[in-house]
């Protein structure tokens, strides 16, 4: 069954898809391979493969919204930005998606809230992980600042690079012991629904899993 046939009526998100592909300039291979992923989900869960590619053209949508040329001047303005370019979007669609998970549009907005530190941890323990390389390719491409936490912290404290890294791993560390409450306080709260409950929990693996994978990633060692 074709991608298009299982969508039926959502043909719209599959153009939006296709548009997105088209304007940052992947290949045909590359969308091809997309749709035949997207097409394969919609045949497993067709209710949840939608909701991941409605979040996936959110992601695409959300974070062309700001011009990587432009520099954020403080962490606190960048960080909304950073957890909407890590994907939580397409983040929140693979887990609901991988879990079956349902959480009603009632609850999306609070779901969110509570999961925000969840975000920045992994937000955080990217840009620390990528500094280097996007500090040196920034410098190879006569780029004057770079989008990442450590750069914003070394200009809006004027502090120095290990100085910047270090007050990083601290907010990093208070982010997690914020999430861990958020998990234990829901896990015990009665008006959560048990799928919210699961995907706050899952979020934790996601934590670790993204750290693990930075300790050890090619890309970053």
């Amino acid at each position: 069954m074709t991608l298009c046939k299982c969508m039926g009526g959502n043909r719209q998100i599959l153009d939006v898809l296709i548009e997105k592909n088209q304007k940052s300039g992947k290949d045909l291979g590359a969308k091809k391979i997309q749709l035949q992923i997207l097409s394969e989900m919609t045949a497993i869960d067709k209710e949840r493969a939608l909701i991941i590619m409605n979040s996936w053209s959110t992601l695409m949508e959300l974070s062309a919204g700001r011009e990587r040329s432009a520099p954020f001047t403080t962490l606190e303005e960048y960080l909304p930005y950073r957890v909407i370019d890590v994907g939580e979007p397409f983040w929140f669609g693979a887990v609901t998606f991988s879990m079956a998970l349902t959480i009603l549009e009632e609850e999306l907005d609070l779901c969110k809230q509570l999961a925000r530190p969840a975000f920045v941890t992994l937000s955080l323990t990217n840009d620390l992980f990528s500094w280097e390389k996007e500090r040196d390719q920034a410098e190879r491409d006569g780029i004057p600042h770079v989008m990442n936490a450590i750069w914003i912290l070394i200009q809006e404290r004027s502090i120095t690079e290990l100085e910047a890294k270090d007050l990083c791993r601290a907010k990093i560390k208070e982010s997690v012991a914020e999430y861990t409450c958020v998990v234990e306080d829901a896990k015990k709260n009665p008006d959560l629904s048990l799928d919210v409950r699961k995907y706050l929990e899952a979020l934790q693996y996601s934590i670790s899993g993204n750290l693990v994978w930075s300790l050890s990633c090619p890309r970053y060692n």
